[in-house]
This record gives structure tokens, C-alpha cells and sequence, in this order.
């Protein structure tokens, strides 16, 4: 181009280009730099942008001073670095800066920054970073600038700690050799017997379970080996402390038919928390299994089974916790629908065809042209008593047995096809079972160990005490196997939203149909299991089984063999690979997309903290949601005042009403109670003809005021909700949310450091509320 153009037009073609480059930051982090060590304009960058000529702008290399200047003054380049580490600094502020705020707080991080494997080395112009960030320090403190950036957002935690600053931090902690000692010391005294066992004493407590572990570890003669067994033991030790125990208790109450599955359940909150990895985990998980299986061999302690529980998939953690995109859980959604009802409409009675005829002549061989598919039908309906026959199961002495199989093996239909076709469900194996698990998981969003070991009077859509629906599970037996009386200690129990009831009521009827004949065969360890087959593999044919005795790894072989049957296949194309470890957190998606609260998702995941569900949300493919949701809570609980006075604090933003009729509740003074916020009349209970009696709610109403003459009252309540936690299992009912929403606003008002009252002021009130006892109502109930 500069050939046919004059010096002043070359002149012009570089001034309209330095004009446009200048023209804000956004154009500004355009423009490429000269690798090299002086600072300058990439002259490849002005040829594509001008097609001037290589000569022409080598010419000129003053008239692009401008635009250097201006990317001084935006700290584009910043002076005494060389322009190499200034291009790669206005790549990375380019890159960042021209995503929009929705993309920044989605950005992927791994141990508290930008994750690079996968996500920074994926993008076409950082290539090479890693080695950028060695060279240049410049490099390295624009990442912290960015890093700074997404700290501010909340992507990033501020309080994150290396592992060495974490160690640094730790409390000192009992010597590990000292551990050690005990264990090899212990590993020397067989257990054969109860009494074998050692005994516990206050300076040396679950001394019993180490020697459990320690005699366990006998076939591992490696010290890396024994040192699985240790950090079982550890974590062990830890799960039951966390639980109440102080290690002085008989071994008997320390190790139960339903210890294992909740100890994994501990395991799995400290790789939510990125505490542990699923690695470690499965190791530990191993070995605490090794001891139960120990365990079950010694005389006099009762132990005759226990509750299976698997290791931990090490699948990439990110996948793990990674829900199914929309479109991808609509299709798998599909799929689980479409079988189901053809599965279940093959359950159904069979009914007659009434076509063929006996194909046989008297010598039992089968007439000459009769070897078709109507006369097989009449054998089947007439002589196998509408049974379904299989190769492995054919009678070689029965004439008619051997000739239904013979004509059914020479027809170009498979067997399935031709029962399906005949409306026939050919055998309930554990492949039948697959949609309806997989639809149990993706509406209630259960571990697998949950699900496999599901009973069938594990549903209860009327719970005495609540009226609504729930799964049981872990039921704690005694040594004779007999129920408890039912209770809730004596299960872990899930709540159900009653449209969840009515699903997970669908599915129970339907595998109690599906499964009707085979549980009539069934043995008596297994009959009452929801989930049973019939085996069709040439290992265990038609014997007949639950999911939960088969293998930890039979669901993840039943929902691959569904997803390849209904050919799912991922975002990239390639196979779906379905996982019930990604149908708990697809469930969470659902719940995220409906504009479900945290503190309800923590409830229904059955997190014991929701800071274990944060972190939860936080490993999952919506953080930008997740973090919206925190803040929004944040932002409700911490309202600014009605004025500047710091003596009445209202919960939320209240609106004025015309007509105003103050009554005081005790916690606080309701301003209106003929005209609650839009939130209590919403709910199914309000009637517009009464004042509002919903004093559960009170907390969190835009009508209540705060003043000092109510603190007492909000502390002596906020001591009472703790002690209620403490001595019964109120989390677990549907109030536990009503309480731990109220505790959340009670410490809001009442913390120092968040509290718009004064220090002098809450001290005094405390000392007030000591002999104060509240009446805890929940939707007009006392607690």
C-alpha cells in the first residue's frame, strides 16, 4: 500500500492509526509490543492494522510515541521493565479485562488462584505463560494484581493459607512416633476374643480401637502399608470425637453395622472443605474396612455384619463435583422417563396373543415350516406358563423347552426384541434397575451408599411427628436383627419438598412392582432391600441379589451400560460417563436455579455446617451464583438502619405503612401486625381477616424494630436455640431451618464486630438475659 501512497499520505494512514489506538484503555490493550528490550510498538502490529510497508513505519518509529505514552499513563507499560515483559503484561490485562464481570467470577481456581492446567494453558493468547511468569517479574505482579482483583470479588478467599502457612499455624498435636510406638506394641498382642481387646484409659483413650487397627494391619508387613492403618485410625479417632465421643466408651458403641458409611460421610466433608484428598480418602476408607472385616471375626463382640460403604471415585475433582449441564440432565432426564415407562409397561401382566400352534410332531421335533415366531409365542403360552425362558436356562429334557429356543435362536430378532415385542419384560436384572436409581438420585441428590442401601419401608410419606414425607436410612439394628422401635435416633433422615415426596413415592411403587416376583424368591437378607436383581451373568445366573451386596462398583456399571444404551454423550460429543457422584451436585444446580437459599440446600444435603456447604458450591460449575447467593444472604443479614440512631435496628428495609399498630413480641416490636411484608403473606397459612401470629418469622421481618430493651430477650433466646441443638435432633426436622435461619440474624444483632449497638450495650444486655428463659415458638408451636 505505501508504494502507491505519498509521504503525507503514509503520514496520515500512521496518525489515524495512533488516533484509533489511543482512544481508550480497551484500545490501548490492542496494541502489541516488541518482544524486544526496548520498549516499542510491534511493527507486525502496525503492518496488520495499516499494510503499510515494513521501510515506511521503521521510518516513523517517533510518530508512535503517543500511543506508548498513553499506555504509560494507563500503567500498560510501566517503566524499567523491558517491553517483552510489558506485551506479556498487556496480554494478561487485556485478557482479563475484556471479560465481563459474570466471566470473572467464574473463573476456575485451584489452591486460591487462577487454575492454569486446563483453563489459563487452554487459552490461545497466554501461550507460553508459565514461562513468561519465571522470566519477568513484571508478569508475576500483574497475576497479583488480577489475583488482588478477584479477592475483592469473593472468587478468591483472603483468608486462604498455604500448606506451610497452615502447618506453621497448627496447634502442636500428639508426636506421630509416639503413635507409632503404640501401634507396633499393639500389633504384638493378638485378638481372639472380646477380652483380648486393650482397654482404654483417660491418658490414653481409643487405646481399643488402635489395638483394632494395629492387629488389622498384620498382612501389611511395609511401613508405608502400616501407615495407612495410622491415618485410618487418625481420622477415625477424629470422626468419633466430633460426634461426642471421648474414647473411654465400650469399643461396642465405637464400632457399629452403620460406622463405617457415616465415617466415610466425615471423610467426604473434609474433601469438600479441600482438607483431603479423595486419594487419601479411599486409602483410609480401605483400611477402616479392613478393620471392620477384622473386626466380624472376634468372639464375644457382637459384630455379625456391617453397613458396606465404597472408597471415593479419583476421578479429576473438578469432575466431581461438576454438575451436568442443562441441556445434558434434560437428555439424561429423557432417557430416564422413556425407560421407565417402557419398563414399566413390560412389568405389567402379560397378555395373551393367542396366535400359532403347536409346532411339534409327536417325536418332539419341530414340523418342517413351523419354525416361526407365532408358534415359539404358543409354546410360551401354552407350555412355559408365560414364563420367560433363557439359553442359560433351558431345560435340555423338556421337548418344548428345547424348541422354543431353537426357533428363537434361528430368528433374526435378538431375545430381548422378541419379549419386548411380545410385551415381556425378559429379566429383572441389575441393568433394569439403572433409570430407576439414576431418577432417585437426580430428584434427591443422595450419596450412592445412601441409595443402594435403601429399604423398602424407607419411604414414609406421613411422618407422625411432621406430616410430611422423608427417607429413612442407616437404621441402627440390634444383635438379633430386630427393629428398633422407629425413631429419630435411630435413623438418619432426609425431609422431602412434598412434590420430592411424590416422585421418590412413584419410584418406591415402581421397584416394588418391577421386583414383586423375585422378592418372593428372594433370600431373607435381601428381601426387604428396595434395589434387587437377578443375576444374568454366567458367574452368578439367576441368583438373586441386592445392589448393595453386589460391589461397590455395580451402579457406576449399570449407569454407564444405560448411558451407552440411550447414546448420552457429553458437551465435546464424546460418551456421557453418568456418575452418582455428579447427580448430587446436578440436584444442587436445580436447587441453585430455582433461587433456593443456601441454608435450605445445606438442610437438604445434610451438611452439618454451611460453610461445608459454601465450599461445596464453591467446587461446582456456578460459582458466580454460588457467590451471589452468599452475598445476598450477607447483604440480608447485615441491613443498614432506618436512620443513623444506633439504638433501633430493623432486620430488613421495611416499607412505611399508612396505618401503624405497634405490639411488642417479646423479641422485638412488630410496627404493623395487620400488615406483614409480602413474604409472610405469601406463605399457605397467612389469613388476610387475622393479625399475623407468625413470631417465628419475626427476626427476619421487614415490619420489627430492635431496641436495647430487647437484647436481653435475643440473647437468652439465641442461648436457648443452642442448647435445643445440643440436646435433641431438632436440625433434623423441618424447624431446623427456621432456627438456624434465626440464629444466623440473632448473631448479626448481637456480635460486637457486626452489631450496630454498642460493646457497652450488648455486654450489659448479656449480663441481663442470664436469668431469662424464652418460650422458642415455631409457626405457633412451642419448641
Amino acid at each position: 500500500m505505501s508504494s502507491r501512497l505519498n509521504s503525507a499520505q503514509v503520514d496520515a494512514v500512521i496518525e489515524s492509526f495512533v488516533a484509533r489506538a489511543t482512544d481508550d484503555r480497551a484500545s490501548l490493550l490492542k496494541v502489541r509490543l516488541s518482544p524486544n528490550a526496548s520498549v516499542a510498538v510491534s511493527a507486525n502490529y502496525v503492518i496488520e492494522q495499516t499494510n503499510l510497508s515494513p521501510a515506511a513505519i521503521s521510518k516513523r518509529s517517533s510518530y508512535f510515541e503517543p500511543v506508548l505514552d498513553a499506555m504509560r499513563a494507563e500503567r500498560i507499560i510501566v517503566s524499567g521493565h523491558p517491553s517483552g515483559a510489558c506485551e506479556w503484561r498487556r496480554r494478561l490485562l487485556a485478557w482479563y479485562e475484556g471479560m465481563s464481570k459474570e466471566e470473572q467470577l467464574s473463573i476456575p481456581v485451584y489452591a486460591n488462584s487462577i487454575l492454569y492446567q486446563g483453563f489459563i494453558s487452554e487459552i490461545p493468547e497466554l501461550a507460553g505463560f508459565s514461562g513468561a511468569r519465571t522470566n519477568y517479574e513484571l508478569v508475576r505482579q500483574t497475576l497479583e494484581e488480577i489475583l488482588s482483583d478477584l479477592r475483592e470479588l469473593g472468587v478468591l478467599d483472603e483468608n486462604y493459607q498455604t500448606v506451610e502457612q497452615r502447618i506453621a499455624s497448627k496447634k502442636p498435636v500428639e508426636k506421630t512416633e509416639s503413635l507409632k510406638d503404640a501401634f507396633r506394641a499393639l500389633r504384638t498382642t493378638h485378638i481372639h476374643i472380646f477380652s483380648d481387646i486393650a482397654l482404654p484409659e483417660p491418658e490414653r483413650p481409643f487405646d481399643h480401637l488402635l489395638h483394632l487397627f494395629s492387629v488389622s494391619s498384620m498382612l501389611s508387613s511395609s511401613s508405608s502399608g502400616q501407615n495407612n492403618f495410622i491415618e485410618a485410625f487418625k481420622y477415625y479417632r477424629n470422626f468419633l470425637e466430633a460426634s461426642g465421643y471421648t474414647g473411654l466408651e465400650d469399643v461396642r458403641e465405637l464400632v457399629t453395622p452403620y460406622t463405617l458409611p457415616k465415617f466415610r460421610g466425615y471423610l467426604e466433608e473434609k474433601i469438600i472443605e479441600r482438607l483431603l484428598s479423595t486419594s487419601h480418602c479411599s486409602s483410609m476408607m480401605s483400611s477402616a474396612r479392613k478393620m471392620m472385616n477384622r473386626a466380624l471375626q472376634i468372639e464375644g463382640l457382637g459384630l455379625t455384619n456391617f453397613m458396606p460403604a465404597q472408597g471415593f471415585d479419583t476421578e479429576r475433582e473438578t469432575d466431581k463435583y461438576k454438575p451436568y449441564a442443562a441441556p445434558i440432565r434434560a437428555r439424561i432426564a429423557d432417557a430416564i422417563v422413556q425407560e421407565i415407562a417402557e419398563t414399566n409397561r413390560l412389568a405389567q401382566p402379560y397378555t395373551l396373543g393367542s396366535v400359532g400352534e403347536d409346532p411339534l410332531e409327536d417325536s418332539g421335533k419341530i414340523r418342517r415350516g413351523c419354525a416361526e415366531l407365532d408358534n415359539a409365542r404358543w409354546i410360551f403360552e401354552n407350555k412355559l406358563a408365560c414364563k420367560p425362558l433363557s439359553f442359560n436356562s433351558v431345560d435340555q429334557g423338556n421337548i418344548y423347552e428345547k424348541a422354543f429356543i431353537s426357533i428363537v435362536a434361528k430368528s433374526s430378532m435378538s431375545i430381548f426384541q422378541i419379549y419386548k415385542d411380545w410385551g415381556v419384560l425378559y429379566q429383572v436384572d441389575s441393568r433394569v434397575l439403572a433409570p430407576y436409581m439414576a431418577r432417585l438420585a437426580q430428584v434427591t441428590g443422595m450419596n450412592a451408599d445412601s441409595l443402594v442401601g435403601l429399604e423398602l419401608d424407607d419411604f414414609i410419606e406421613n411422618h407422625d411427628l411432621t406430616d410430611r414425607p422423608c427417607l429413612l436410612y442407616w437404621k441402627e439394628r440390634s444383635e438379633g436383627e430386630k427393629m428398633y422401635p422407629l425413631d429419630l435416633f435411630h435413623a438418619e433422615i432426609s425431609w422431602l419438598t412434598m412434590s420430592q415426596g411424590r416422585a421418590v413415592k412413584q419410584i418406591f411403587d415402581d421397584v416394588k412392582f418391577l421386583t414383586r416376583h423375585i422378592r418372593m424368591e428372594a433370600p431373607a437378607l435381601v428381601s426387604n432391600k428396595l434395589f434387587i436383581y437377578r443375576s444374568s451373568s454366567p458367574r452368578k445366573f439367576g441368583v438373586i441379589d441386592s445392589v448393595e451386596n453386589s460391589g461397590q462398583s455395580l451402579l457406576n456399571k449399570i449407569l454407564e451400560r444405560f448411558s451407552v444404551d440411550h447414546g448420552l454423550v457429553d458437551e465435546e460429543g464424546e460418551r456421557l460417563r453418568l456418575s452418582p457422584s455428579r447427580f448430587r451436585p446436578s440436584f444442587v444446580s436445580e436447587l441453585i436455579e430455582r433461587g433456593v437459599s443456601p441454608r435450605e440446600i445445606q438442610a437438604l444435603l445434610g451438611h452439618k455446617s454451611l460453610s461445608t456447604t459454601m465450599a461445596y458450591l464453591d467446587q461446582m460449575d456456578f460459582n458466580p451464583m454460588a457467590r451471589r447467593m452468599l452475598n445476598k444472604v450477607l447483604h440480608e443479614m447485615h441491613q443498614d438502619t432506618l436512620n443513623e440512631t444506633a439504638t433501633i435496628i430493623p432486620t430488613r428495609t421495611i416499607e412505611p405503612t399508612p396505618k401503624s399498630m405497634p405490639l411488642e413480641t417479646g423479641s422485638v416490636t412488630c410496627m404493623n401486625v395487620f400488615d406483614p411484608p409480602d413474604f409472610i403473606k405469601s406463605l399457605t397459612g397467612y389469613d388476610p381477616s387475622k393479625p399475623c401470629t407468625l413470631f417465628n418469622k419475626c427476626l427476619s421481618c421487614s415490619n420489627s424494630i430492635i431496641t436495647v430493651s430487647h437484647l436481653p430477650e435475643l440473647f437468652a433466646r439465641r442461648r436457648d436455640y443452642h442448647r435445643m441443638i445440643e440436646v435433641n435432633r431438632v436440625l433434623d426436622t423441618p424447624y431446623g431451618v427456621v432456627i438456624l435461619d434465626n440464629l444466623d440474624v440473632l448473631n448479626s444483632i448481637l456480635d460486637p464486630e457486626t452489631s450496630d449497638f454498642s460493646a457497652e450495650e450488648l455486654a450489659k444486655a448479656e449480663r441481663l438475659s442470664e436469668n431469662l428463659q424464652t418460650n422458642i415458638l415455631t409457626e405457633g408451636v412451642a419448641l
